[in-house]
């Protein structure tokens, strides 16, 4: 690594020591400065000069542990973690303008100036077959138009639209609530290992941080800050969805919601943002025209070569490989009953052309 390098990375390590001093000051100080080497060499009273910094600010960075400081910067060379800082210009420009940007940001993949076309998807752990379908659909189709999809992977909602943006051949960004080394699951650390391959996984937390309930909010304000907008897909009330929404607004970024059962308690959170002004939404046609987007079309999806019946050819080619559909959905958008779907999609199950999943879930076979 460059020595100017490691003393940036130094010099952020050791202005975020600092009692006091956390991003959005250390930000402002940077700004101030316009360094931060030059906030670090700074006077008292050129300290005092900026605003918001008083007298305890001042002499906690004056009285900086710079041994301290040293150990954090070579523990975070020794992880092998690759790294941006706020200063550099590959950081991603729309997380730079928000508020408060994480000063120093690690990252697994790959951040290309494509991902400024970014959608975030969040919702609840606790989620419905309905969620599920409404963000796996809606994650797929965005990343087939050459959106990236941005989420927390965290379990449910986050989760299924990382998947289907993978499974579209797209790119996705996770941001996680701590350290690399702290995703524990089986299902997130699969995810860790793949995302990074169709895009990046991120973190301000460094290995050894665990994902303690204080570092969601400042997750949730990254997701936003990567995003032109952001999709609630289903969200109780308190959910950390609803978090994320409320930065995103505060961020200047478009807030949009799905709708759900009147009857559910995920859709409470959903509906309260739509009375509060938030954009109804249903799928990725919806988010694109709020956004006002130039998108690529999706690819056509190839037709396959079997002999089906008319009914057959219809729900057919309403499934996608590894795109599970609910059967009301179905029924919906083929303008057929339930039972006449259920009866056609049996059929074609005893053929091989369709696989049932669990909750009346339907995907292509072939």
């Amino acid at each position: 690594m460059e020595k100017s390098r490691k003393d940036e990375l130094f010099g952020w390590a050791a202005l975020l020591s600092a009692s006091n001093v956390g991003g959005v000051r250390a930000r402002d100080l940077f700004r101030h400065f316009g360094g931060v080497q030059a906030v670090l060499n700074a006077s008292r009273s050129e300290l005092l000069q900026v605003d918001g910094v008083g007298p305890e600010t001042a002499e906690g960075i004056l009285r900086i542990d710079y041994k301290k400081a040293e150990e954090t910067t070579e523990k975070i060379l020794k992880s092998g973690e690759r790294f941006l800082l706020l200063n550099e210009p590959d950081y991603p420009e729309p997380l730079a303008e928000i508020f408060d940007p994480p000063p120093i940001l690690f990252y697994r993949g790959e951040l290309i100036p494509e991902d400024k076309k970014a959608v975030g998807i969040v919702g609840t752990r606790t989620f419905s077959p309905y969620g599920k379908q409404v963000a796996d659909r809606m994650a797929f189709e965005l990343a087939g138009m050459g959106i990236t999809v941005v989420s927390g992977m965290a379990q449910g909602i986050d989760s299924f639209a990382h998947e289907a943006a993978l499974r579209a051949g797209g790119r996705t960004i996770a941001v996680l609530g701590g350290g690399f080394d702290s995703v524990s699951s089986a299902r997130a650390r699969k995810l860790l290992e793949k995302i990074p391959t169709q895009g990046a996984v991120l973190t301000e937390f460094a290995n050894g941080t665990p994902p303690t309930p204080e570092n969601f909010p400042k997750r949730n304000r990254v997701i936003s800050g990567l995003s032109l907008g952001v999709v609630v897909v289903e969200a109780p009330e308190g959910s950390g969805a609803l978090i994320t929404a409320h930065q995103a607004l505060d961020q200047n970024r478009e807030v949009m919601a799905v709708p759900g059962r009147v009857d559910s308690p995920n859709s409470v959170g959903t509906h309260k943002l739509i009375r509060q002004g938030a954009a109804l939404v249903a799928t990725a046609q919806d988010v694109v025209k709020e956004l006002n987007l130039a998108v690529a079309p999706m690819a056509e999806r190839p037709t396959v070569a079997i002999d089906l019946k008319r009914e057959e050819r219809v729900l057919f080619d309403l499934l996608a490989a590894g795109q599970p559909v609910l059967i009301d959905e179905l029924s919906n958008r083929a303008s057929l009953p339930v039972s006449e779907c259920l009866s056609v999609l049996t059929s074609m199950e005893l053929k091989g052309h369709v696989k049932r999943l669990a909750g009346q879930q339907f995907v292509r076979a072939i």
